[in-house]
């Protein structure tokens, strides 16, 4: 197990292999698995177990892996951090705390995580900022009233955190955005950021 890390990914796909063993040696797989992960290095003499915990092996370590790096890439971030204001430095690890259980949570559910990196977040919600055309084709879209697009973005800041989605470059980023918007105001969850039009009360 990573320093530092107490959970790990158990995926739900692997009951395909579990439900076929007997109870005896599902339980002993357990086991194993509990054993490797809190760095026992466990030897399996019954070869049902072995052969099962070959195929989840390298599953799991792959996941501490990634884990890792993403703890790595988190230290840089820190770092580079220093140099922003002290408000600023405060809001990115109340950031990081909250982005943390979507990392390492047991997921018994799915055989996917999705990691968002909200300091990478962060810098493209101030891009969006600076980027009028895109905006002004936001403001005409919607009818918005001036100044609303910066609440909509720390709106939409509070879907990714519950909403996890994965962004590979900033043009998918305000694209994710954009189609939030047209959901929310096709829903009528925009009406309160919308400009007053004729027969409104």
């Amino acid at each position: 197990m990573a320093e530092g890390k107490k959970t790990f990914i158990f995926y739900s796909d692997w009951i395909n292999m579990v439900s076929e063993m007997p109870d005896k040696e599902a339980g002993m797989l357990l086991k194993h698995i509990l054993e490797y992960v809190n760095d026992k290095c466990p030897e399996a003499d019954n070869l049902l177990v072995k052969m099962a915990f070959g195929h989840m092996k390298p599953l799991i370590k792959s996941d501490l892996k990634k884990w890792d790096a993403i703890r790595e890439k988190r230290k840089e971030a820190g770092a580079k951090g220093g140099k922003r204001t002290q408000a600023n430095a405060k809001q990115n690890q109340a950031n990081a705390k909250q982005v943390q259980p979507v990392n390492d949570n047991v997921n018994v559910n799915s055989n996917t995580t999705t990691e968002v990196d909200f300091i990478v977040v962060d810098g493209w919600l101030k891009e969006i900022g600076k980027s009028p055309t895109y905006l002004e084709g936001l403001y005409r879209l919607h009818k918005l009233q001036n100044g609303s697009i910066s609440k909509l973005t720390n709106n939409f800041k509070e879907h990714l955190k519950v909403y996890p989605s994965k962004h590979s470059n900033f043009s998918e980023f305000k694209k994710h955005f954009a189609s939030w918007l047209q959901i929310k105001n096709s829903k009528g969850d925009l009406s309160k950021y919308q400009k007053e039009t004729k027969g409104q009360l």
